[in-house]
């Protein structure tokens, strides 16, 4: 059966969907993974479901139900805990918590771009929207920070801060003291994480 999603399909708004059908058979059952593969140019949509370890589920009513949306179904993924954190570790992503990080892997400094961020700083999503001369734009849920950039920010240097950010994201200066200004009022407040050392 095709897919009633082509390639330029959103993948929250497909994991939307067949979550709402999967649910009609099976509530504690969701997407895992969703992948968009190509063959001769048609578009094919794969993806895993999660189940709780431990539960009981009918695999073959839970296929049919994801492959009526035109879903190839790739497998079944049994996790235990948190699902989000599952998945992570599935992936070999590093570890989160509250959907913050716990270590600096993959990270970088959110101003300055320094390789090894010592804070995380979680933001108020209610406030994290702005405008800018390209239209609306919006500021992660998080900021990672390295120890000078918090430096900076304890020392209410957002001059500094704003220079550090134009140098390495933004396109101007005025965006990048609008970018500090929204971050101020966002911030929650600054934890620490860990250093994961770069392997040689």
């Amino acid at each position: 059966m095709p897919s009633i999603f082509d390639g330029e399909s959103d993948p929250e708004e497909i994991e939307s969907a067949v979550s709402s059908k999967v649910a009609t058979v099976d509530p504690r059952v969701s997407p895992f993974r969703l992948r968009n593969r190509y063959r001769s140019g048609v578009g094919t949509w794969i993806v895993s479901l999660a189940v709780p370890e431990g539960h009981s589920y009918q695999p073959q009513l839970l296929k049919r139900a994801a492959e009526s949306l035109g879903m190839r179904v790739e497998g079944f993924f049994e996790y235990s805990g948190d699902l989000e954190d599952a998945i992570r570790a599935d992936l070999g992503e590093p570890p989160t918590q509250d959907g913050l990080p716990l270590t600096n892997e993959d990270q970088t400094c959110s101003f300055c771009d320094d390789g090894a961020p010592t804070w995380v700083h979680p933001l108020d999503e209610s406030k994290t929207k702005f405008e800018t001369v390209r239209g609306n734009s919006t500021l992660p849920s998080f900021w990672t920070v390295c120890q000078r950039c918090e430096q900076l920010i304890d020392g209410g240097q957002d001059d500094e801060l704003a220079r550090l950010f134009q140098e390495n994201e933004a396109d101007s200066m005025r965006e990048a003291i609008r970018v500090v200004q929204v971050f101020r009022v966002a911030d929650l407040g600054s934890q620490p994480i860990a250093h994961v050392p770069v392997p040689d």
